[in-house]
């Protein structure tokens, strides 16, 4: 059974707390092609419209996994949630920020739903990510939902972290996951970006934003550890059931919360320097290990995967 191996956790923060991170985080804003810029209009519905349909950047087939999803878009090729905001800023600037309102994806129709995402682009559940964004604009537009309101609750009640999770748990496209990865996400987005439209403190931000690419990280390095059956399984790229992805998921929570803790770091941080590091362990290629930051402390477990299990909630 999938445990974690808190001696290697202890290595991983230690060397991570020795690292200098405080100024190495995700503010959202720092590519024209994928974020708006500072003092947009519609900032805040648009992050929450398109966070929602933050998951699931993968194809597969009757077997398993069988490769990332990619695009390109203005000759550049781009892959996975870099593909979804590079198609999002392509909508907001050619067809405009209120394109993102509730109001407007609560009477979306299938055919405006693909001016934003295209079928060509080949995102394997088009019409499940339709109806996703349909319903998150019509669960505001019937329960009034003002997104700026939403978080000038938050920032005037006494854990603006708490309240803001509790709120948009209630959002179809973030109330089916008790892991809150979207809800989290989103956060660091509001917290993260110039404007600071959520007032948290780093400090706060104490809960792992656990999607596959983490996953993969924390089974390379060797934070969990595996018996035959699951690494086998693992390592094969076949399909999974949910007992099995939420052990893994679970586990891998655990050992990223210990090492926030443990490293004296911020989640922003930590996401950071992880997001980085899964560019240099890749899906599909070797890794390049010699650029990672925690190269020396990786336990190079690099035939392991993610666990292959289809959801929208990462």
């Amino acid at each position: 059974m999938a445990e974690v191996n808190i001696e290697v956790v202890r290595k991983v923060s230690d060397k991570i707390k020795a690292l200098p991170l405080s100024s190495h985080f995700l503010t959202f804003v720092d590519n024209k092609d994928q974020f708006p810029e500072v003092g947009a209009d519609g900032v805040v519905c648009y992050f929450t419209a398109i966070t929602v349909q933050n998951y699931g950047f993968w194809i597969g087939d009757e077997k398993g996994y069988v490769r990332p999803l990619q695009g390109e878009i203005g000759g550049k090729k781009l892959k996975g949630s870099d593909l979804l905001m590079a198609l999002s800023m392509k909508a907001y600037r050619e067809i405009g920020p209120e394109f993102f309102s509730p109001e407007n994806l609560s009477d979306l129709s299938f055919d405006d739903f693909c001016r934003w995402i295209p079928e060509e682009f080949g995102f394997q559940d088009l019409l499940a990510r339709y109806n996703l964004a349909v319903d998150y604009g019509r669960h505001c537009v019937r329960n009034n939902i003002s997104l700026d309101i939403l978080v000038e609750r938050a920032n005037y009640s006494e854990n603006p972290l708490g309240s803001f999770l509790g709120q948009t748990s209630a959002m179809p496209g973030y109330n089916a996951d008790g892991f809150f990865k979207k809800n989290l996400l989103l956060a660091m987005i509001l917290a993260n970006r110039p404007e600071h439209f959520l007032k948290i403190k780093s400090d706060d931000l104490k809960y792992p934003i656990v999607d596959y690419h983490l996953m993969r990280v924390a089974l390379r390095l060797g934070l969990i550890s595996l018996n035959f059956a699951e690494w086998n399984l693992i390592s094969k790229r076949e399909w999974v059931n949910e007992s099995f992805e939420g052990s893994i998921r679970q586990k891998t929570f655990q050992a990223i919360r210990k090492i926030i803790e443990s490293s004296n770091k911020s989640m922003s941080e930590i996401d950071f320097l992880l997001w980085s590091a899964r560019r240099y362990c890749p899906e599909m290629t070797e890794p390049d290990c010699p650029k990672c930051a925690l190269n020396d402390v990786c336990q190079k477990k690099i035939e392991l995967f993610q666990p292959v299990f289809r959801t929208t909630n990462y």
